[in-house]
């Protein structure tokens, strides 16, 4: 077609270059025809038209001048040409420039849907353009409004999922298997039956002549035949592959029935995907048609249970060993033959571990699709009947009629390949009593591998029923075995027993019946009458469940839109009395609604009489059942209906499932889909007692899955809607948290005629209402309140009112329908917090903005006298905090417990919300109960930034709370060392104290908190030494063993400490050395060492003058500017440390006696000592020696030796040692008998002689 002139043009053989347009077709009239084309008649509009418009459009625009589209340029009345165009199509799609698929059912690609859209197009499952996929090149797709989605060679891995085709096959596809060819068309239709042979010409690369009219079966077969003339690929008969056992070889079918070699459609190869030939083997299996016959080579295989199947030179790959065998049988057992059968129904199966390399053999398969004499192979076996003369019976009737040979009394039955798997035939006698029932006789020749068996079976039937009606009846009952078996009847006037015997005449086996008579009368026999009408009844119940099901969803889903439009209709009417800014659009949406409600009504109203009349019908059942059966037989009948049930019902949740009761987990399962015939029939079954112990499961069943057809069936029928389920909840308390509307708009239309308690509560203490506003779902909480449900209802879980619940999660609208509705603005809650603190804490400012309008009280308290600001201030809310001050709220309102907000916000270290209060004139001074200010509460919980901001605005450093502490201190109890080092930074007094006399640094010490120690001693600030205490900071810090904290001491003290006092260090040092821990030991030597070398060199050479004559009048004296003479000598420094140490300490026996002196009041023992003996001062010898020592004194000696931590601690810690600071009588000095003493330590050291040379 010309895309200029709009004009078709024939061409011959040389023709321009042209796009191809590949589409499913529409509806006929709406389609583009040849015939349009050439009358010029192109008014047509809708989708045929928008098609062919876009492809002459996206023509023009890719530069051709010719298009091709199938539905113009094909003249399908001539029948020549329609041939040509089938057969040319492929190599028509194979040469075109371009192909354009589009897909009229996928939107644009920029849709959320766009992969699902395209999957599941419908262009995916048409036979044509299978090969409107493969031939073309260059392939692109179009969406329904002719927007590129994109070209083939890109989209492949999507096209894989949406058809099947392996991507490596969708640019070639000749090495693909016959099987895998045929397995791309297995899911795909034709709407001519015969054109799905057809499309796949091109894919085979076959032509036959079309003839319509035969049949897709025969088309079928023949483009098979056409394929084998092609190929030797032995694949094509690997269709009816079961790869699902790969274990076990499927069994025959117990009757083998003649069965096509070749497939009848492409769908018998949908598992072929992955069957390819082998390839070391690429001579194939040739199979030929001739007289009527399939004549091929085949290998054959027979298992140990005697199943023989064929071999074919393929695989399934996804099996990756074996090959494929396809079942076969003799068509005469036992005889030597080489004709074969496939049994019908049997499936190719793949085989491993079998010697493929069988010597093949010839087989013939007859082709029964053949025109020829079948009845042949129908014909092969006969039976007579005999009937005793007194019995007074005579042969009445025989079914099938042409299987009985009335003037021989001979019936003729056999095996039927074609049809029946069973074979049955019937023979009706009747007594000479016109009352009397008839006698049938049923025979039943079953073939299993070929061998016939016969079985007979004697029944009674009324004499109305017709025998073709029995006969047609009997196969189609549920279980035939009830029927079967029974050799023995009575009619009441007759009693009679069946029994059969063989003989062969000529090549027919012949099977004698004989009738004989019983005398005493039969009990257990079957009246087929009575049981073909259950069957009957079973069948319409089973239609009615059918019919029901089918009307159950759309009565379900159109009920529910009835009561959701009827829920928006109230809303809307309510919402319109309060947003006037909609009046004009709502009234529109409201008649809008009434009118889809009116015709959805209407709707509602036909299908609610169709179904009565089904309920009516299965209600009544049991009154229209034969009786004449017997109890038990009935109890049967509605035992198979349940087990038929049972199949039908899908299985539910885990609750349903345990019930015990068969009848009654039915029932529930029958509820949670809606299908109120099965709900009908089985509530029948049950009684009263069962029906309210199941009512609260049964509604929230119901409830659960949206069923208001199954709701409104219950309610109708009595179950108890106030009654709580398995969780505690009632039917309106689990239709309103789950936003069912259409069930909460039911339950409160018929509260009057169900006695609904429209404020229930459920097992949780929470009423609908109160769950529908915690779960937001506005609508539902409208229908509640126009029900009349009662705001004044609390959660009792949360003991909170309905408003204060939207207040906390956040709920406007469902907040303003409760305001609407005179909720209590200002109502508390037993913590005394109405709605606004409520959402003030939450941060919800929306709801927050509402209440504020409504003129909700800003400065209410809760119980503990929280301000809604104070509550915002402490959970760090800004904005809400921004939105109540711009109201007026009071920046410096107090709680109980004096806070204000500023108090609260520090507290919590929320800096953006305390700069906002003092931006608001925040009192920055305020202190709470306990003293805090706001700084001092930053500092106690560590919050540096809200600190630094604090400091920023002026506030206090030394602002102390009620028991003396600044925030330095606080810092130091909590050892928070960055806040103390902001503190530091910026001035604050290091030697403040507290009430109980201690500063920052002694609480770091007493804490152990080494880390804020640093930052206390890491700057030189001038401090007096008397409010900074050093010397009680050295006592804690020698008794703790910190080694470090005396560094810092040392240096911080340098040139304030007099050698007096660092001596008075280093004798308390060494006291507390000697029973120390040992992980300790290291440490404390660490603290001596640095005490002796604090000591001035004048007052070193002193001290060692005075306590060590013995050495001086041995050795040259050694000048006092010559103290460091031992490091001139170069002694090693361990040595040097030894020197120093026997230079100063104390004697052991003098060490032990002054320790017991030291109290302020206690008698001074002599300073002097000669208990030398000689022993050698190592600190590790004086610490055993010590703990020795004190180990033989008794507990009152025990508790005067030695100074512990706690003798420091008192009026300003004073309980001083000797020889340290005394803040009265100045150093060194002990009032002793209330006089003032100088004291003087006496050290005598034990001589070791020789220790160093003469020369020092």
């Amino acid at each position: 077609m010309n895309v200029h002139s709009g004009k078709l043009e024939k061409f011959q053989n040389h023709f321009s270059r042209y796009p191809i347009l590949s589409h499913t077709w529409g509806e006929e009239e709406d389609e583009i025809h040849f015939g349009d084309i050439q009358k010029e008649h192109l008014l047509k509009t809708g989708p045929g038209r928008i098609k062919f418009d876009g492809c002459c459009r996206q023509a023009k625009a890719d530069g051709f001048d010719y298009v091709w589209i199938d539905t113009c340029c094909i003249e399908k009345s001539h029948h020549t040409d329609y041939s040509e165009a089938i057969t040319s199509m492929f190599s028509w799609y194979q040469t075109a420039g371009r192909c354009y698929a589009y897909l009229a059912d996928v939107p644009d690609k920029a849709t959320s849907t766009f992969d699902n859209d395209f999957r599941r197009s419908r262009w995916h499952t048409r036979g044509w353009t299978l090969q409107e996929l493969l031939a073309p090149q260059d392939l692109i797709f179009y969406s329904k409004s002719w927007t590129k989605l994109g070209e083939k060679v890109s989209m492949t891995s999507m096209i894989e999922e949406a058809t099947g085709i392996p991507a490596q096959f969708l640019d070639g596809f000749r090495d693909a298997s016959v099987a895998q060819r045929m397995s791309w068309a297995a899911r795909r239709v034709t709407t001519r039956g015969e054109d799905m042979a057809y499309c796949l010409y091109g894919i085979f690369n076959v032509s036959f002549p079309i003839m319509y009219g035969e049949g897709a079966s025969a088309a079928f077969s023949r483009l098979q035949e056409a394929i084998l003339q092609r190929t030797p690929d032995a694949s094509i008969l690997a269709w009816g592959l079961d790869l699902q056992h790969e274990d076990l070889l499927p069994e025959p079918p117990s009757t083998n029935r003649y069965g096509h070699i070749l497939a009848t459609s492409p769908q018998n190869f949908v598992d072929c995907g992955t069957v390819v030939p082998w390839e070391s083997d690429l001579s194939g299996q040739r199979l030929d048609v001739n007289s009527g016959y399939y004549h091929l080579q085949l290998p054959l295989h027979t298992t140990k249970a005697g199943h023989t199947f064929g071999l074919l030179k393929c695989y399934s790959r996804s099996q990756q060993r074996g090959c494929i065998g396809i079942p076969l049988c003799k068509v005469e057992q036992g005889l030597e033959t080489d004709e074969f059968m496939r049994p019908r129904g049997s499936k190719a199966v793949q085989l491993f571990d079998i010697d493929s390399s069988h010597e093949a053999s010839n087989l013939r398969i007859r082709d029964l699709s053949l025109s020829e004499d079948i009845q042949r192979f129908d014909r092969r076996y006969g039976y007579s009947i005999e009937v005793p003369a007194s019995s007074k019976l005579t042969v009445f009737d025989v079914y099938p009629k042409d299987r009985w040979d009335t003037s021989k009394k001979l019936g003729t039955t056999g095996v039927d390949f074609q049809r029946d798997a069973v074979q049955l035939s019937w023979i009706r006698l009747r007594h000479n009593e016109e009352q009397s029932p008839d006698f049938v006789v049923m025979l039943e020749l079953e073939i299993s591998s070929s061998q016939a068996q016969l079985k007979c079976h004697l029944m009674v039937a009324s004499r109305s029923m017709d025998l073709d009606t029995i006969a047609v009846e009997i196969p189609a009952l549920p279980s035939l075995s009830r029927f079967t078996g029974r050799e023995r009847a009575s009619n009441g006037w007759c009693n009679l027993t069946v029994n059969q015997t063989t003989k062969r005449q000529g090549g027919y086996a012949i099977y004698e019946i004989s009738l004989t008579e019983l005398e005493r009368r039969q009990v257990d026999f079957v009246d087929i009458t009575s049981e073909i009408e259950l069957a009957t009844w079973n069948r319409r119940l089973q239609s009615l469940f059918e019919e029901d099901l089918q009307i159950g969803p759309k009565a379900n889903t159109v009920a529910r839109s009835v009561l959701e439009k009827q829920a928006h209709i109230k809303y809307k009417a309510t919402h319109l009395s309060s947003m006037k800014k909609e009046l004009e659009r709502l009234p529109l949406e409201v008649a809008e609604s009434k009118k889809v409600l009116k015709s959805l009504t209407h709707q509602e109203q036909r299908l609610q009489e169709k179904k009565s009349g089904i309920l009516q019908s299965i209600s009544t059942l049991s009154e229209r059942l034969p009786m004449g059966v017997g109890v038990n037989r009935l109890m049967q009948w509605h035992n198979s209906v349940a087990q038929s049930l049972s199949r039908t019902l899908p299985a539910q949740d885990a609750d349903i499932e345990s019930i015990p009761d068969e009848k009654t987990r039915l029932f529930m399962r029958a509820i949670a889909i809606g299908h109120l015939g099965a709900m009908e029939y089985l509530s029948g079954q049950l009684d009263d007692a069962t029906k309210a112990s199941t009512s609260p499961a049964a509604l929230s069943t119901a409830i659960k899955s949206s069923n208001i057809e199954a709701l409104i069936w219950l309610l109708e029928r009595g179950f108890d809607v106030n009654s709580q389920d398995s969780d505690g909840l009632t039917p309106l308390g689990r239709a309103a948290p789950g936003g069912l509307i259409s069930v909460c708009l039911l339950l409160i239309q018929r509260r009057e005629d169900i006695g609904l308690d429209i404020d229930l509560e459920g097992s949780d203490g929470r009423s609908p209402l109160v769950l529908a506003v915690i779960n937001d779902h506005v609508e539902v909480v409208g229908l509640l309140l126009d029900g009349k449900a009662s705001i004044s209802n609390m959660d009792s879980g949360a003991d909170l009112h309905a408003l204060t619940l939207a207040a906390r999660y956040g709920r406007v609208e469902i907040a303003r329908l409760l305001l609407d509705a005179n909720a209590a603005l200002d109502a508390e809650d037993e913590n005394g917090e109405t709605a606004l603190t409520m959402a003030a804490s939450k941060g919800h400012d929306g709801v927050l903005q509402l209440l504020i309008d409504r003129k909700a009280n800003i400065e209410a308290t809760s119980r503990n006298g929280s301000t809604p600001l104070t509550v915002a201030a402490h959970e760090g809310h800004v904005r809400i905090s921004r939105l109540l001050l711009n109201h007026g709220a009071n920046t410096n309102a107090r709680d109980d417990d004096d806070s204000t907000p500023l108090h609260l916000a520090a507290r919590k270290g929320h800096h953006h919300v305390v700069k906002l209060l003092l931006d608001n004139d925040a009192d920055i001074e305020a202190k709470d109960r306990w003293g805090f200010s706001a700084l001092a509460a930053a500092a106690y919980e560590s919050f540096e930034q809200t600190g630094r901001l604090l400091l920023e605005r002026k506030a206090y450093i030394e602002s102390s709370t009620n028991d003396g502490r600044t925030p330095l201190i606080w810092t130091a109890v909590n050892g928070h060392d960055h806040m103390a080092q902001l503190l530091v930074d910026k001035g604050a007094d290091l030697g403040a104290r507290e009430v109980g006399g201690r500063n920052a640094l002694e609480h770091c010490l007493y804490n152990e908190d080494l880390a804020t120690t640093r930052v206390l001693l890491g700057r030189r600030l001038p401090i007096d030494r008397q409010d900074m205490c050093f010397d009680r900071a050295m006592n804690i810090a020698i008794a703790k063993s910190f080694s470090e904290v005396v560094r810092l001491l040392l240096r911080e003290g340098h040139g304030k400490f007099t050698n007096d006092e660092t001596v008075g260090f280093l004798k308390y040092a060494k006291e507390f050395a000697t029973d120390i821990e040992d992980d300790k030991a290291e440490a404390m030597d660490e603290i001596i060492a640095m005490l002796e070398d604090a000591i001035t060199p004048r007052e070193r050479v002193r001290r060692y003058q005075l306590h060590r004559p013995s050495i001086w009048e041995e050795t040259v004296q050694t000048p006092p500017d010559s103290v460091n003479f031992l490091e001139r000598k170069n002694i090693p420094y361990s040595e040097r440390q030894a020197h120093t140490e026997q230079s100063f300490d104390i004697p052991i026996s003098e060490y032990s006696e002054r320790g017991r002196t030291w109290s302020p009041d206690a008698p001074q023992q002599s300073q002097t000592s000669n208990d030398h003996n000689g022993k050698h001062d190592d600190p590790r010898w004086k610490r055993k020696a010590a703990r020795y020592k004190k180990s033989s004194m008794n507990s009152e000696q025990r508790s005067r030796g030695y100074p512990s931590l706690q003798s420091l601690q008192g009026q300003h810690g004073d309980a001083y040692p000797p020889g340290h600071y005394n803040r009265d009588r100045g150093p060194d000095t002990l009032a002793v008998d209330g006089e003032k003493k100088r004291q003087r330590s006496s050290f005598e050291t034990p001589r070791e002689p020789n220790k160093y040379p003469r020369t020092c």
